[in-house]
């Protein structure tokens, strides 16, 4: 679902933003598929 929010729906990512930021979790924002890509590597994550 990350991928979908930071790639496929790029209209939709200011709307997403303000959601996520209402729900009152903890959260991080990555502006670019670029640190999406750096976040997965320095933590192992895969995507499938």
């Amino acid at each position: 679902m990350i991928r979908h929010i930071a790639v496929a729906t790029r209209a939709n990512r200011a709307r997403y933003r303000e959601m996520v930021g209402d729900i009152g979790l903890p959260s991080l924002h990555l502006a670019t598929t670029g640190a999406l890509a750096a976040f997965d590597h320095v933590n192992g994550s895969r995507r499938q």
